[in-house]
């Protein structure tokens, strides 16, 4: 006599999500933060010290910097770079981490005015 086949629930359930897409990425969606952490002016020149955070996904995350040079490697979370600029010059900095789909930031720094 032939026993019937026993499936295990959880994981019939998780190969369905699988195969129907419907499953979420691990850690929840892929976002990036980017700010302008502080800056140092110095006479006819700012400057500044950028810092980009990733959450959501699978990490590791790899950064890459624009028009900015970044100061620790390029998989540390949060990620950060420096960029010294003239007060009458504007610079836009562009960040991106590559983790299916490459998601960036960009920030315009720069301009500075004196009162």
């Amino acid at each position: 006599m032939r026993r019937p086949a026993r499936f295990c629930l959880p994981l019939l359930l998780a190969a369905a999500a699988f195969v129907s897409g419907a499953a979420a990425p691990p850690g929840g969606p892929l976002t990036m933060d980017l700010v302008v952490d502080h800056t140092i002016p110095r006479g006819d020149k700012t400057t500044y010290f950028l810092k980009a955070t990733a959450t959501g996904g699978a990490p590791p995350y790899y950064f890459t910097w624009t028009n900015a040079t970044p100061n620790v490697a390029n998989n540390v979370n949060p990620n950060t770079a420096v960029r010294t600029c003239l007060n009458t010059q504007t610079v836009t900095v562009k960040v991106c981490f590559t983790l299916a789909p490459t998601i960036c930031d960009t920030v315009t720094i720069g301009g500075l005015f004196e009162p």
